[in-house]
């Protein structure tokens, strides 16, 4: 008669799942796919003349953005994710990748769309709810945003830590 051994199935970027097997031994299931860890890790809702983009004929926006953080050791392919604040969320299109450590900025209007990754809503100043969710629509991270301060960052500190703070926005480089 066989032992039953409990299963864990852990699903994160640092251990692996395992399988019960006929034997005593607990072997590493490579079916499973490892979950993805990238986080919302900053975001400025209420940009007036914090960072900018220039368009092609050299117009300057200043728009909300908000940065992904990837803590992992491997680059994540962002095609098909999404990225909202309610309702059906903007997809990253396909090409669109966050290095292993690195940081991506999405810049985020109602519809002004420019020649850099570009989120078609806005982030509402009064504070509002962010979701981050991958292509089979699990959420990543959700953040609760309070009521923003105009050109006031708010971050995890450190990147991908849990807690926030204010202060003069990093976009693309690691929080204070």
């Amino acid at each position: 008669m066989s032992r039953l051994l409990p299963t864990l199935l852990v699903l994160s970027a640092c251990s692996g799942a395992v399988r019960q097997t006929d034997s005593d031994t607990d072997v590493p299931d490579t079916d499973v796919p490892e979950r993805v860890v990238l986080f919302i890790n900053e975001i400025l809702a209420s940009n007036d003349a914090a960072q900018s983009w220039f368009d092609t004929d050299g117009g300057e926006h200043f728009d909300d953005w908000v940065e992904i953080y990837n803590p992992g050791t491997e680059a994540v392919d962002l095609a098909g994710f999404g990225l909202g604040d309610g309702g059906a969320p903007w997809r990253f299109p396909a090409g669109t990748a966050v290095g292993a450590g690195g940081h991506l900025l999405v810049w985020c209007s109602d519809g002004e769309l420019g020649p850099f990754l570009h989120a078609d809503f806005a982030i509402s100043r009064s504070g509002e709810q962010l979701t981050l969710v991958d292509a089979d629509d699990q959420v990543l991270d959700q953040v609760d945003m309070p009521e923003q301060t105009t050109d006031v960052a708010t971050y995890r500190s450190p990147d991908g830590g849990e807690t926030w703070a204010f202060g003069e926005g990093t976009p693309g480089a690691a929080n204070p």
